[in-house]
């Protein structure tokens, strides 16, 4: 059994794993392995933001979530363009989100309705790539906000 266990050790040790004893001995080894450490993938997200009659909208805040945590801020320029700082961490199954909110009201042009952008409509480059899935990705997306009518949120005035 130890020849055994020695073998299948080396032969999952030249394949990347890595093989350890637990300290119950019924379970055996077990082999492991770990992903790629967060800082070995790295992400930035741009953007543009216009209104409906494809107008840059400036002074929108660009706010990217992942679940809970927020990521970065930015805030879309005169062209209605904006840039993330490199992120490093980032969840491709439905927990990153782009959120768009007008905080300047009628200096852009008018009130813009907030709207959120997920991962799924996003394009993504790969900008450099490495092993084990790291490596650098820009995600990007253009967005047309719709301006809010007089009378959304006209029942929260009380």
């Amino acid at each position: 059994m130890r020849l055994y266990t020695a073998v299948c050790a080396a032969v999952l040790g030249a394949l990347g794993f890595t093989a350890c004893d637990y300290p119950a001995p019924k379970y055996g080894p077990i082999a492991m392995y770990a992903p790629p450490p967060p800082e070995a993938s790295v992400y930035k997200i741009k953007g543009r933001v216009t209104d409906e009659a494809e107008q840059p909208v400036q002074g929108i805040k660009v706010t990217v979530h992942n679940f809970d945590a927020v990521l970065d801020t930015a805030y879309t320029d005169v062209e209605g363009e904006f840039v993330t700082d490199k992120l490093t961490t980032f969840d491709y199954v439905g927990g990153t989100e782009v959120v768009l909110t007008d905080v300047d009201g009628e200096e852009n042009g008018g009130r813009f309705a907030p709207d959120t952008v997920k991962f799924e409509e996003m394009k993504v480059d790969t900008i450099s790539e490495e092993d084990w899935g790291g490596g650098e990705y820009e995600l990007s997306f253009e967005r047309k906000l719709k301006k809010e009518t007089g009378d959304e949120g006209e029942g929260e005035k009380n």
